[in-house]
């Protein structure tokens, strides 16, 4: 395995004598005004991939006592003040010690920042010049473990149910002789064990999501290719229930609307959520469906606002939903679709499900892909890996892994996995504080930070 060095570079960008507008300091508070301004300067003194520690040599506090020190650094703004973020190190000051390290944590891997102190005393206030760091990038595959293999190769696994201690996943694409299986993942061994048929088939695209402690799953595409060797897709309606205690399927109610494979889906706590359409590629809007488990009713939410998506991403943080990338066909004038403008998009929404609101939310910054393997595990949201265009006519597999934060609506880049080849469907859960990526062709690999 490779181990990859980044070298940091590190360099100072100087803002002679200017003094940047800021809410926080008064209209005309700068420091030419009575000649006692406070100085200090700016060194760093280690990095890591997720924080720095900057060194800060308090140089003179002017002719007053210091009474404001403040450290402001950005992703973006190279000149940072108090509208970006900000650190009060006013505390750790004593006027004895000329030297403190300031520590900032919970930094984004592989990525540069800009940070500067303000500094004021009762005369007058400036702001120090600013120094720029870059934060170590991940350097290898060392947070991925291959842990098993899946045994029926002959079999697609696209998606699943991760309950909070068990994840199950069920095979769909190919029909296979027997059934298609409904398999568990069992931690302890790293092995897979047969649970079901699946009571439906094989499906394109079908539904699978957990809400109120059971599984839920349908809907999709069956495929049938004709005489002629081409393929056509019949919408399917049907619902189906899980029990994982008894291991036993139930039937539900059908969803009252023609919906499409390769949709977007979530639950929330005894509700689940489809975000879905009536065709492919015509202008009809993405239409969003709620199912309550406890009615066993379907109703007609508004529709999502973005555009219209096929094999995009998702996934639930503390009980609030996200959906982002996927491909998208542009409309022409007159409203045919041209099949040659396919688009993929890096955009990200959260569905409100009190207000029934979508909000658009920060780009994926690994820029537009389709099937994302996402997973959410501790408050963060983990995606990556899939399908990205380098050119109209050329597409990679993506081996880059990015983890996002909904407090602060940031995505930072993690790790790599240059032993995942996979650019099928693929399965994510998390069990037991780890995240789990796998396929029919790569296995079961593990993550940990």
């Amino acid at each position: 395995m490779k181990i990859l060095h980044y070298r940091v570079f590190l360099f100072l960008i100087i803002n002679w004598g200017c003094i940047v507008a800021d809410p926080d300091i008064p209209e005309g508070y700068n420091s030419y005004e009575k000649g006692g301004e406070p100085e200090a300067h700016i060194n760093v003194w280690e990095l890591s991939q997720y924080s720095a520690v900057l060194k800060i040599n308090i140089a003179s506090v002017g002719n007053r006592k210091l009474t404001q020190l403040r450290a402001c650094y950005s992703e973006t703004n190279p000149l940072p003040d108090t509208t970006d973020w900000v650190r009060d190190i006013y505390l750790q000051y004593k006027p004895d010690h000329e030297e403190l390290l300031l520590s900032l944590p919970d930094l984004e891997p592989a990525t540069n920042y800009y940070c500067r102190l303000y500094l004021a005393n009762s005369d007058s206030g400036s702001y120090t010049n600013s120094v720029v760091f870059s934060t170590k990038a991940p350097s290898d595959d060392s947070s991925w473990e291959k842990v098993a293999s899946i045994p029926w190769i002959e079999e697609q696994y696209a998606c699943g149910f991760n309950f909070a201690d068990r994840y199950f996943a069920l095979s769909s694409l190919y029909p296979v002789e027997g059934g298609n299986k409904l398999i568990e993942y069992l931690p302890e061994t790293d092995e897979w064990v047969k649970r079901s048929v699946l009571p439906f088939g094989c499906r394109v695209g079908p539904v699978a999501v957990v809400a109120g402690g059971k599984g839920y799953a349908g809907l999709g595409d069956i495929e049938v290719i004709t005489e002629d060797g081409s393929h056509r897709y019949y919408s399917q309606q049907d619902w189906w229930c899980y029990d994982p205690e008894t291991n036993e399927w139930e039937r539900k109610a059908d969803i009252p609307a023609r919906t499409t494979g390769m949709m977007a889906a979530f639950g929330i706590e005894e509700k689940v959520y489809v975000v879905t359409s009536t065709d492919y590629w015509n202008s009809t809007p993405m239409q969003v469906w709620e199912y309550d488990t406890r009615s066993d009713a379907w109703s007609r939410k508004r529709n999502f606002p973005g555009d219209k998506l096929q094999r995009a991403s998702s996934f639930v943080i503390g009980g609030r939903p996200f959906v982002f990338t996927g491909i998208t066909n542009r409309m022409e004038e007159g409203g045919n679709v041209d099949d040659n403008k396919v688009e993929y998009t890096s955009c990200m929404w959260e569905y409100e499900a009190n207000t029934d609101t979508w909000h658009r939310r920060v780009d994926f910054k690994g820029g537009g892909r389709e099937r994302m393997v996402a997973v959410a595990l501790d408050g963060k949201g983990y995606a990556g890996f899939g399908v990205q265009p380098v050119t109209e006519t050329y597409l990679i597999r993506a081996v880059d892994w990015w983890c996002y934060d909904p407090d602060t609506d940031r995505w930072g880049r993690r790790s790599v996995l240059t032993d995942w080849f996979n650019i099928r469907p693929s399965i994510s859960f998390a069990l037991r504080g780890h995240v789990y990526i796998g396929s029919i062709y790569d296995g079961v690999w593990k993550y940990a930070e």
